[in-house]
């Protein structure tokens, strides 16, 4: 889908896609404040000991998406994780990348609904894309 940049703001999509998905074990609490809401990694399983942004904080907090159906500001999905951003599937995510989130449309026309901003129920398939690299 090829998307008009006043929507972008100069992201780049793949960057821009990534604000305002489903969380997987955490959410935020109140401003920038977040929690844990699973004592398991949505990972491995193991025990979890932290929260990842799956949008780098230096890419900001909120990618505000304008659409003519409405101005949202998305803020990026955290993820429930083992280790820190040294250890665990936590590492996996920084280190290397060996971990990457991805969202998988389950159409097209969820995905154009998303971004002319008509869609308030995403229609999306998650799961964190675990490259074999790990191995």
């Amino acid at each position: 889908m090829i998307l008009d940049a006043g929507i972008l703001r100069g992201y780049p999509k793949e960057r821009a896609e990534l604000y305002g998905k489903p969380h997987l074990g955490a959410r935020y609490t109140h401003g920038k404040a977040y929690e844990a809401l699973s004592p398991r990694c949505c990972v491995c399983g193991r025990r979890a000991g932290s929260v990842h942004h799956v949008a780098h904080r230096s890419w900001g907090e909120t990618f505000r998406l304008a659409t003519p159906c409405g101005t949202w500001d998305l803020r990026s999905p955290l993820f429930c994780l083992c280790g820190s951003g040294t250890t665990g599937c936590h590492e996996k995510f920084h280190g290397g990348a060996r971990l990457k989130a991805e969202w998988k449309w389950r159409s097209t026309v969820y995905e154009e609904d998303w971004w002319s901003g008509v869609s308030a129920n995403l229609k999306l398939t998650t799961f964190a894309n675990a490259s074999r690299r790990m191995r």
